[in-house]
């Protein structure tokens, strides 16, 4: 028998059941009327190991699946899950079905944050920069703990978001030189207005944005320095680029000492 409450009240049960996954996936299957709010408080954020995109990708693009057009926060990541993260099943045993890479990319129009930390980019399956890049929704990306080893396609991934507004880069590791990447990579982040830069990844990214003459209006800008000489000078001239539109600036040294 399906529930006569109205909808709003529906969503205010269900929201108290927030952090109850069992809950809530039972409530899912109960009744229609409960699918669009259990599936936001479900799905909306995501955690993949590198292992389970293809798999959560199938998924995610079947027919009749809800799931994608919940996501407004997805994880890729290496490290070792909180007991309560959702479990997807390994690729091989899931059937592989061709998938409809621009309906995919339609269900992923809510997303608006992606996370990569402690992973390596060439362990990501292709597949997954396929279906994401450029997505007109992520409003954030975020980077911690990662590896790149093909920085070309990488940040020619990040520079792809045409609305992008916020890039964290804390712990980053790259190869080859920056002032060597290809024009395809030349980042389009005029539109971004906060970016945050950790001590290691801290000379790679400002000499990537200086070399390219990127066209930046920064409102906010958070830096983890690291002392020396050529740090201070990168990060001079990109004030100089930033000072016309940038309202607010962050500054923490190694020691812990901050400013602002």
């Amino acid at each position: 028998m399906s529930p006569t409450l109205p909808q709003e009240t529906l969503e205010e049960i269900i929201d108290h059941l927030y952090d109850d996954w069992n809950t809530l996936l039972i409530c899912s299957l109960a009744s229609h009327a409960f699918i669009p709010s259990t599936r936001r408080l479900l799905f909306s954020r995501i955690s993949l190991f590198p292992r389970e995109i293809e798999a959560a990708v199938q998924m995610f693009g079947d027919t009749h699946g809800t799931i994608a057009r919940a996501i407004r926060h997805l994880e890729i990541t290496d490290r070792t899950p909180p007991d309560n993260r959702h479990c997807w099943p390994d690729t091989k045993n899931v059937e592989k079905t061709p998938i409809n890479v621009p309906l995919l990319r339609t269900r992923l129009q809510s997303l608006q944050v992606m996370r990569l930390e402690y992973i390596c980019d060439v362990h990501i399956p292709s597949l997954f920069w396929k279906v994401t890049r450029s997505l007109a929704g992520v409003r954030e990306i975020q980077i911690d703990q990662m590896f790149c080893d093909n920085s070309h396609q990488f940040l020619g991934f990040l520079s792809s978001f045409l609305s992008l507004k916020s890039i964290a880069v804390t712990k980053c590791h790259w190869s080859g030189q920056p002032s060597a990447l290809i024009p395809s990579c030349a980042p389009e982040l005029s539109h971004v207005s906060v970016l945050e830069i950790g001590s290691s990844a801290q000379q790679y990214i400002l000499q990537w944005l200086l070399s390219q003459k990127v066209s930046l209006s920064l409102h906010t800008l958070r830096l983890n320095l690291g002392i020396d000489v050529d740090t201070a000078f990168l990060v001079n001239s990109l004030l100089e680029i930033v000072s016309p539109t940038l309202k607010e600036l962050y500054i923490s040294l190694e020691n812990g000492i901050r400013g602002w």
